[in-house]
């Protein structure tokens, strides 16, 4: 029989209760606690110690195989509990005697098996569970069918069919009004005193002696014992109203039914309710049921207001001080099914044929059409160092103040510690000396090329660190191109390893976002308008992290003067030897225009190799508006030039400056006349 608010004594949850060594206070006057009782169990039929006096475990009025206390507990704790107390783990009576010896007839008073006492009941729904599978080709049989009503207000799973006075509130201690908690209250006038579960207690360090205390019901009187609570306030969720608590009593059997809290969709259902919806919270899923409020606070009874219908067999609202409430039944058609109800349940099975299996939830599907083609299926699938690679620049890749794009070095998670190698780039810039000092043309395009990073802010003055920090040096060596004789580019050289160990070997392997060469050619050969165009030093045009500026140091002399002393200096942007930096350049490239025009965009993302850009176009006005749109959008873009502009049409070389065009072409404007 249920009847709600409830007390369950036969629990099967564990409750959250700390353990505690408290003295238990007997009282030649033990008060009683009238309530009602909401579940009954029928008493076990069976002759497991009926005439037990003391609990060994609460050292209250009722036997060990009736406590529910000691049934919370792991099996493990209940053994240990009944080894050290030296109960005999057959019967689990009061007699003390060994298992071997014990003549009682046991039979558990919750399954009836006579295979152990009540005490030491068990039980496990996934062990339940695991012995009711059977392997019929991957199919599962169930008998017993656990349903719910299916007529509930027209609602979600979370609403009851049957609710009670309760409603959540905020209780606090008087002199700490900030440090609050919010449970959920039950209102129950037929309980002549104020119940707080141990939760509450403990959650306001609520401490002292146990007091005993009788326990009455519609199933008779037990004892109980319980820790008592004062200067507690109960106050409306709202903060409306509040009260004085009067002295609380723990129990630890009051019910956590949720599924009777009212909710705001219960209301809306019912057009007697519907205009207080707005005053019904919604479910709090942290705040458990905690406190029951009986006659003792009467002054949280009163009804203020109330929503009901005569006659009908609906559910009616009352307006209570603290808040308002729903009470009775909230399923539209008033028919409920059982709680549990044994069937044949049938299931439908993928090929239309009805079992009464449940069908396995792994299901291997085979499409008519095999083989399909997609425009992925040449493509190599990103690796995990590609995948977080691109997560890196997604997040990190930002834009400074400058106006110029900002990305950190991509270190692996995983990664061995950089050792100093300074003494190495100590011997490779003196081997750089020496080599400046026996060619004075070559000395003299490596100062051009310094004095050009320096002036651009690409590299600058290392800072001095602590001898405790991680930085690396990057040596450097000069590269000419094999038709550029009259210029070098310094490489500062990633790849060198120290201790066998180098920077490239620490940062991630980025992935291939180059666009493919050969179509580039081909979309480049399709109209008759040729133009093509290049990324000034396209590498150095993306900044490093600040703080990682010290992975980047390298020697060099001041003012390029190579009789004065080696001086620390570090890059401030990416590198080109860095393993990483083509995936910069690229994705910092098609960001620059990610908000321009569409064809500007389709020019960037598909027709650019690194940082040369081959455009054809059906004719000479279109391809110079679209240059010079491109240009624009670089520049606003990212602080990019597209310059070395070059084609096979003069109109469209006449469009632009001489410094934009190819080096080759800077004087064609005098001398193509």
């Amino acid at each position: 029989m249920k009847n709600n608010p409830s007390f369950n004594y036969e629990k099967t949850e564990k409750m959250p209760v700390q353990q505690r060594q408290r003295t238990i206070r007997h009282n030649s006057a033990i008060p009683e606690v009238r309530t009602r009782k909401t579940e009954t169990t029928p008493v076990s039929k069976h002759s497991e110690n009926d005439n037990i006096v003391r609990c060994p475990y609460h050292h209250t009025r009722h036997s060990l195989n009736e406590c529910t206390k000691f049934r919370s507990k792991t099996m493990e704790e209940r053994k240990k509990f009944i080894i050290a107390n030296g109960i005999c783990l057959k019967c689990c009576g009061p007699d003390k005697h060994y298992a071997k010896n014990c003549a009682t007839l046991i039979k558990c008073g919750l399954c009836s098996q006579s295979s152990h006492p009540t005490a030491l009941h068990i039980d496990s729904p996934s062990r339940r569970d695991s012995r009711e599978k059977e392997n019929h080709g991957g199919e599962q049989s169930r008998e017993a069918v656990t349903i719910s009503c299916t007529k509930i207000c027209g609602t979600v799973k979370g609403t009851s069919k049957s609710c009670a006075k309760i409603l959540p509130v905020k209780i606090y201690l008087k002199d700490s009004v900030n440090q609050c908690r919010i449970v959920y209250a039950m209102l129950d006038d037929q309980s002549n005193h104020s119940l707080a579960a141990p939760s509450l207690l403990d959650a306001f360090n609520v401490d002292g002696p146990e007091y005993e205390y009788t326990l009455t019901s519609c199933s008779g009187s037990v004892m109980s014992a319980g820790r008592r609570a004062q200067g507690l306030v109960v106050e409306s969720i709202d903060g409306s109203c509040s009260f004085d608590l009067p002295t609380l009593i723990e129990c630890s059997d009051l019910p956590n039914n949720r599924e009777e809290i009212p909710s705001p969709r219960i209301a809306e259902q019912f057009s007697h309710l519907a205009d207080i919806k707005d005053s019904i919270p919604e479910l709090i899923e942290s705040a458990e049921i905690e406190l029951l409020i009986g006659r003792d606070l009467i002054s949280a009874h009163v009804v203020e207001d109330q929503r009901h219908v005569t006659g009908n067999p609906v559910p009616y609202a009352q307006k209570l001080p603290l808040g308002w409430v729903i009470i009775g039944p909230v399923c539209l058609d008033a028919v409920h099914m059982p709680d549990k109800v044994t069937v044949h349940k049938t299931y439908v099975l993928s090929n239309g044929r009805p079992s009464v299996f449940q069908p396995c939830d792994n299901k291997l599907l085979v499409k008519d059409d095999d083989f399909l083609k997609t425009d992925h299926d040449e493509k190599i699938a990103p690796s995990i160092e590609d995948t977080t690679f691109l997560d890196i620049i997604d997040k990190e890749f930002q834009r400074n103040p400058d106006g110029y794009w900002e990305a950190p070095l991509p270190f692996r998670t995983q990664r061995q510690l950089l050792p100093n190698n300074k003494p190495q780039a100590i011997n490779r810039a003196l081997s750089l000396d020496r080599s400046l000092k026996r060619n004075l043309i070559k000395r003299e395009h490596v100062s051009k090329f310094m004095d050009k990073i320096f002036e651009k802010g690409h590299a600058e003055e290392a800072p001095p660190i602590p001898d405790t920090k991680v930085r690396w040096y990057l040596p450097m060596f000069g590269v000419y191109h094999p038709q550029k004789r009259d210029s070098i580019r310094m490489v500062f050289d990633s790849s060198a390893k120290f201790n066998n160990i180098s920077l490239n070997d620490v940062l991630l392997k980025s992935p291939d976002i180059t666009n493919n060469l050969q179509g580039i050619l081909l979309r480049f050969r399709r109209e008759k308008v040729a133009v093509i165009g290049d990324v000034e030093q396209m590498f150095h045009n993306f900044k490093v992290k600040l703080d990682h500026g010290d992975y980047l140091r390298f020697l060099w002399h001041p003012e390029n003067n190579l009789d004065l002393p080696l001086k620390e200096y570090r890059m401030t942007v990416h590198v080109f030897l860095n393993r990483p930096s083509p995936a910069f350049a690229t994705y910092g490239l098609r960001r620059c225009v990610a908000y321009s025009d569409p064809d500007v965009i389709d020019f960037i993302s598909k027709d650019f190799y690194v940082d040369d850009g081959l455009l054809s176009c059906p004719s000479e006005d279109m391809a110079i508006e679209l240059m010079k749109r491109t240009q624009l959008a670089l520049k606003e873009g990212g602080q990019l030039k597209l310059h070395k502009i070059s084609s096979n049409s003069k109109s469209v070389l006449l469009k632009f400056p001489a410094d934009d065009l190819a080096k080759d072409l800077e004087g064609f404007r005098y001398w193509w006349r």
